[in-house]
């Protein structure tokens, strides 16, 4: 009897490996994918990753919808991330949509009156806290 490649079972350790450092392969509901909405913890909003274009080496270039829970998109920013970053998307306690990129920093968005605002996060000078998963990223860039 053959035995199999070896490099199989080495291929096979490695995306193994990569999968389970994907925050995005245990999803929690306040999370946002691109196969995932996120719901807000309040349960009032979904939050939904949309693909907006590709770059020029063919890698997605995403934004992300703020909606009611029935799927209407109530925001939209003019933002937009590139899957060659690391990016996050996600709820916080109070409503506040989170955006952690690699390569762009960390923003957030809250309601304010009937407007979503964005704020660029700065520990010097916010008194708004990290959300978890941002904060234990110990490569989190402001």
């Amino acid at each position: 009897m053959k035995r199999p490649f070896p490099l199989f079972y080495l291929l096979v350790l490695i995306l193994a490996a990569c999968q389970q450092n994907d925050p995005n392969t245990t999803v929690a509901p306040e999370w946002a994918t691109l196969t995932h909405p996120g719901v807000s913890l309040s349960g009032t909003y979904r939050l939904a990753v949309v693909v907006i274009d590709n770059d020029k080496d063919g890698n997605k270039v995403l934004s992300f919808q703020i909606q009611d829970t029935g799927g209407k998109s109530l925001y939209q920013p003019s933002d937009l991330f590139p899957t060659r970053a690391k990016t996050y998307f996600l709820w916080d306690a109070r409503d506040r949509v989170w955006v952690y990129s690699s390569q762009l920093g960390t923003s957030f968005w809250q309601k304010e009156g009937e407007s979503w605002v964005k704020h660029r996060y700065d520990p010097a000078v916010s008194s708004v806290p990290l959300p978890p998963p941002i904060k234990q990223d110990a490569s989190v860039q402001h």
